[in-house]
């Protein structure tokens, strides 16, 4: 296996399950990039591959690969960091969010880890799998310690002292990864080292920092046992003193002690993953340099040089019964047998990444969704994609240059409207227009935070760094500080609401109004002094909603009076609010990150959880759509509607002529709907059904030949309907969707 105690802390707990069952059905729809790989097992009939995205199955002699997700399965996360099979052919799944499932090749059960259960997500966090001979299951933590679980019981070692140490070495701080040899010694790293519980109960410890001692340098990463039993370990740096060189070290270690492997010109670089084939050649996965083949004597490159394979950032690597070569890189999952080399589809959309991080829906329906992807260092660009949804899937929408496509606003014409740093760019088809705010401006806003469109004034504005600018005419205008404070100049929330009235949230002084030129603080009514404001909406009965970002609060000001959502009288957990948003029934959804989504209907709170829904346990945001969709954004996109998701716009936006009826437009409408009838005189009749099939309107209209029948929507709800148009003759149905 690869990969990361003063006291025995012994509980008798038992395990505690709670079984999923199977739930894929048109209520769901979840989009992915399962290109990431993060772990590959072999079970007895299946190649496992962890992704995060999802999980993918591959039968190993036919080849064909099964994608399991929230949405299909009752797997509790989409983004998965570790997969073990145990002796008895069980897949066990976790992620580095505190959360375990087991497949047992039917059900998938929740797997609870009592006497750790009580910590926070960041101590509880499981980092790694393994198994001794004995059938008991060994867990590394990232803060709890190292975790014994024989079926029945579940022993915690949180520090050890070992030999020639004289103090108590704690099991914490390392990268998780653990391997039990043949002898059933356990190896793991720790901050800076290597522990060893060795099969008679004694600790051994070996510090990184010292070379003599052969181990790599730096963070273990990876600890694996060849066939041969040798004990291999490699490493994310090549030296502690300059953590940031992008290198590594590999060693193993045989009777003789621990030995490096050669490599005068600097191959192995951040070391992700270990394996060996049949053969004894030992595969390295490398960051950077690719896939690394060791055959006792000579390193060599494996897939550097060859085109192939998309991604030198292999982050898996696995060798199977059959002599297949599994790997896995930050840009798909290849098999490779002999000089054939093969890609495996794990995802089910050409998404740049899982990370969604605008959405925008025009007036058509269109959806625009923007993803960005970080590159390995922090300090690298960041490249931002944008997609749009057709006929159910997502595709790519061409822009002509990588501007990040923050789309807030569309305009009469169709034109969309967004911010990239500190510009305001308009989106035509696929040309972009970037207005910059002159030099003559000062002082520069350096970064826009936010916009809004102010519609009884015809102007944008812009909450930045140095305060509030606003844009009309293509004429810009600095318009102050927030407040007028001279040491409070950060605006980070706008919005423009149907009074014209311009609101706006501080960093750290609270929130304010700005109506023809005048600040009026509200500070003191929300109770809220000093405090970040980073999200401000309107509900569908126009309350005003303000998120504060830092102080777990959420205030609703309905234009006289103030209520506020905190801790004391809402699950509402602190520092976790990612956004808000409302239903059409104007049910408020809170997303929190890690802790699931909050609903409040106006009297109950609820919360949809891994739990009780199939909300992933990140949670960056939630929407509505005109479809009353609502879109969740985590690892990956989960599409929900109780009356099942609409996404074909292709299908509902149809003009062309079919037989007597042509197409329907505008589709969504807000109030009328058109149908072309062709040559036909006569009545024709008009009826919408509701998606439960009861009938909601019906008229009859008298046609001349070609003529156009005007179908009125007006006192109906914003939803999905169906149409049906009947002449006795010919029957034709249409999704109908109502948008206001």
């Amino acid at each position: 296996m690869k990969k990361t105690i003063l006291l025995f802390v012994i509980s008798m707990s038992l395990i505690v399950q709670v079984s999923f069952s199977q739930s894929s059905n048109n209520n769901w729809k979840y989009f992915s990039n399962g290109e990431i790989i993060t772990d590959i097992a072999e079970g007895n009939n299946d190649i496992w591959v962890g992704t995060t995205g999802g999980l993918v199955r591959i039968n190993k002699q036919t080849l064909q690969e099964t994608l399991i997700n929230r949405t299909n399965s009752g797997i509790l996360f989409n983004k998965i960091t570790d997969i073990y099979v145990d002796q008895n052919n069980k897949l066990w799944v976790i992620n580095n969010d505190a959360n375990i499932v087991v497949y047992d090749g039917q059900n998938w059960n929740k797997f609870v880890i009592p006497i750790i259960d009580s910590l926070s997500r960041s101590e509880k966090s499981v980092t790694e799998i393994d198994e001794d001979s004995q059938g008991n299951m060994y867990f590394t933590t990232s803060k709890a310690g190292l975790i014994k679980y024989d079926g029945q019981t579940f022993i915690k070692y949180t520090e050890y002292m070992a030999p020639y140490v004289p103090s108590p070495i704690p099991i914490s701080g390392g990268n998780g990864a653990l391997c039990i040899d043949h002898a059933d010694n356990i190896y793991f790293s720790i901050l800076i080292g290597l522990g060893i519980l060795k099969n008679d109960g004694s600790w051994f410890y070996r510090s990184t920092c010292d070379a003599n001692y052969g181990l790599p340098a730096g963070n273990i990463m990876v600890l694996y046992e060849d066939n041969d039993s040798n004990m291999w370990a490699g490493s994310q740096f090549n030296g502690v003193v300059y953590p940031s060189f992008p290198g590594g070290e590999v060693s193993w270690r045989d009777d003789n002690g621990w030995h490096f492997v050669p490599d005068p010109n600097n191959m192995i670089s951040e070391v992700r993953d270990i394996t060996s084939d049949n053969a004894g050649n030992i595969y390295i996965a490398t960051i950077s340099n690719g896939l690394l083949k060791w055959d006792g004597s000579i390193l060599s490159y494996v897939t550097k040089n060859d085109n192939s394979i998309a991604s030198l950032n292999t982050t898996a690597v696995h060798s199977d019964q059959l002599g297949n070569l599994w790997i896995g890189t930050t840009k798909g999952l290849y098999r490779k047998n002999g000089n054939t080399v093969e890609k495996i589809i794990t995802s089910n959309t050409d998404l740049l990444s899982n990370r969604c991080v605008n959405f925008y829906e025009q007036k058509n329906g269109t959806i625009n969704l923007e993803f960005s992807y970080y590159l390995r260092r922090m300090f690298d660009n960041v490249i931002h994609k944008s997609y749009v949804v057709e006929n159910s899937k997502i595709v790519e929408k061409e822009f002509s240059d990588s501007l990040i496509k923050n789309i807030h606003y569309e305009d009469s014409l169709g034109n969309l409207w967004g911010i990239s740093g500190a510009r305001l760019v308009k989106y035509s088809d696929t040309v972009q227009t970037i207005y910059n705010v002159p030099s003559s401006i000062t002082p520069q806003p350096i970064l826009f935070y936010s916009m809004t469109w102010d519609k009884v004034n015809n102007k944008f504005w812009f909450g930045a760094q140095k305060g509030l600018y606003s844009f009309k005419n293509n004429v810009w205008a600095y318009e102050g500080n927030f407040m007028n404070y001279g040491n409070a100049t950060q605006v980070l929330s706008v919005y423009a609401d149907s009074t014209g009235c311009l609101w706006a949230g501080s960093v750290l002084s609270g929130v304010a109004s700005y109506k023809n030129g005048q600040w009026t603080s509200y500070n003191q009514s929300w109770a809220m002094y000093n405090r970040t404001i980073s999200i401000i909406e309107e509900d569908r009965e126009h309350n005003l909603w303000f998120v504060d970002l830092y102080d777990n609060a959420i205030g609703r000001y309905d234009g006289s009076s103030w209520e506020i959502f905190n801790e004391q009288n809402s699950p509402l957990t602190w520092h976790n609010f990612k956004n808000i948003a409302f239903d059409q029934d104007n049910k408020l959804y809170v997303a929190q990150e890690y802790t699931g989504v909050l609903v409040w209907d106006g009297n109950i709170w609820d919360t949809l959880n891994i739990d009780n829904s199939l909300v992933d346990e990140l949670n960056t945001a939630v929407y509505f759509d005109k479809n009353n969709n609502m879109w969740l954004m985590g690892y990956g996109i989960t599409v929900y509607n109780p009356q099942g998701v609409v996404l074909d716009l292709e299908e509902v936006n149809a003009v062309g002529s079919n037989g007597l009826f042509g197409g329907l437009y505008p589709n969504p409408t807000s109030d009328i709907a058109n149908v072309m009838v062709n040559g036909f005189i006569g009545k024709v009749a008009v009826n919408i059904y509701d998606l439960q099939g009861k009938l909601v309107k019906s008229t009859n209209k008298y046609v001349n030949n070609n003529q156009t029948i005007k179908v009125s929507t007006i006192g109906l709800k914003q939803g999905v309907y169906i149409l049906e148009l009947n002449n006795m003759n010919e029957t034709r149905s249409y999704k109908l969707i109502i948008s206001r």
